[in-house]
């Protein structure tokens, strides 16, 4: 398993006038759930239709529990829940959920395992990390500054 990342630099300057470079995760291709079903068909019994079912029964069930206010954990994978973006106000009677919640979102925790005494994520066993061979700089760099770590980079 391997993460892709480039470089990009923001408008944040070093005392140097230079911008800041820093790693962004780069996600190439999705897989949706007819492809979820077929790589599983690969490795079970399980005709891929029936699987394809059963997925799209969980989306449904999960979007149900988790819109109930319930938590949704799957085991072996981690918990989902709902939460939200609010505006702080000076006292708890001046709160009102029309006017200050600002956005809903989706809390994802993966499970955590322990080995001996040291705990660990098995999502995130064997993860390596690469560098998008190939990429384009959003915004012209000022600096004049290229990208380290053999990343081809192109100006628009």
């Amino acid at each position: 398993m391997t993460i892709l990342y480039k470089m990009i630099s923001k408008k944040l300057k070093m005392k140097n006038g230079k911008p800041y470079w820093f790693a962004h995760a780069v996600h190439p291709n999705t897989i949706h759930l007819a492809g979820l079903a077929t790589e599983m068909q690969r490795n079970c019994t399980v005709k891929v239709s029936d699987i394809h079912g059963v997925l799209t029964e969980l989306v449904e069930t999960m979007n149900d529990e988790l819109q109930n206010g319930n938590t949704v954990k799957l085991d072996g994978l981690g918990s989902f829940r709902l939460s939200f973006h609010a505006s702080q106000v000076a006292k708890p009677g001046d709160f009102s959920a029309a006017k200050n919640i600002k956005g809903f979102h989706v809390v994802f925790r993966p499970i955590h395992k322990k080995n001996g005494k040291k705990m660990y994520t098995p999502i995130l066993q064997g993860t390596g990390i690469a560098e998008l061979q190939k990429y384009v700089v959003e915004k012209k760099d000022q600096s004049g500054d290229t990208p380290k770590d053999g990343g081809t980079t192109t100006q628009p």
